[in-house]
Formats: structure tokens, sequence, C-alpha cells
């Protein structure tokens, strides 16, 4: 959302979404290969992408790759917190967040191979705890 000339909200045009996704694709992409000085990759600067891929009116291939993406790095580097599962939940639709989950290594699924209800519309709360530790395992306390 940018002010127009009056103070009012307005959303931003598709060009400008578009530019502002590409400056957090790159420095994600900075943050990851060659760190800024003090700078390391941590749950805040991956859910906060995670939330820009949902948030932003991307075309839906841009964004769900995007997102699906940074949450499998993010898993790798043992740095999924609540902050990440939350955003990553509501960044995608829900039969993309379970693949998400299982292409990670999530194995909690129920019986029927997924924890959607039954208009596939909601997906069941998952719970920290349910993850496999090594999506956790860099997470310090304070994300």
């Amino acid at each position: 959302m940018v002010q127009d000339e009056k103070g009012m909200l307005v959303k931003a045009t598709p060009e400008n979404q578009r530019r502002a996704f590409d400056v957090a694709q790159h420095t994600l992409d900075r943050v990851r290969g060659e760190p800024y000085p003090g700078v390391r990759p941590n749950p805040v600067i991956y859910g906060t992408f995670i939330k820009c891929c949902g948030r932003l009116n991307l075309p839906d291939d841009i964004a769900i790759k995007a997102a699906a993406s940074a949450f499998e790095d993010c898993c790798r580097r043992g740095l999924v917190s609540d902050f990440v599962l939350t955003q990553i939940r509501y960044a995608l639709p829900p039969e993309t967040f379970l693949k998400a989950l299982v292409k990670n290594g999530y194995r909690d699924l129920d019986k029927n191979g997924k924890t959607l209800s039954r208009d596939g519309k909601r997906i069941r709360h998952i719970l920290l705890r349910e993850l496999p530790k090594a999506w956790t395992k860099n997470v310090e306390s304070r994300f």
C-alpha cells in the first residue's frame, strides 16, 4: 500500500509490486549466498520473504514457486519457526502447503494422506513440535 496525494492508502501498481518482490528476492539471495557482514539467514528473514510472496499481487506461479523454494531452504538450514510455519501456511493454497511439508520430510499426515477439512479450505493446525527436529534445530529461542 502507498499513499496518494491526499494521504489515502491505495494499492501499489502491479509493476511496483513486482519490483518490491524482485528487491525481496534479491535481498534473500544475497543473505543466503554471500551474507552481509553480521547478517545470517534466520527465521525472520525467511518468514518475511514468504509473507511477501503471499501478500503481493503476483502471478501464482511466481509466488508459489518462490515461497516453496524459500521454505525448502529454510527447512534444510533448520530455521523453521512458528513465524515461518504461519507464513508458509497462508502463502500457499492448502494442498500445495501439504505437498511442501511432505516434500521436505513431514510424515505426520492422517490415514487419508492429508490433514485438510472435507471442503479442502481449512487445514489442521500443525504444531512446531510435530515437525522434523532437523527443521527447527538452528532456531534460537528469541525467534
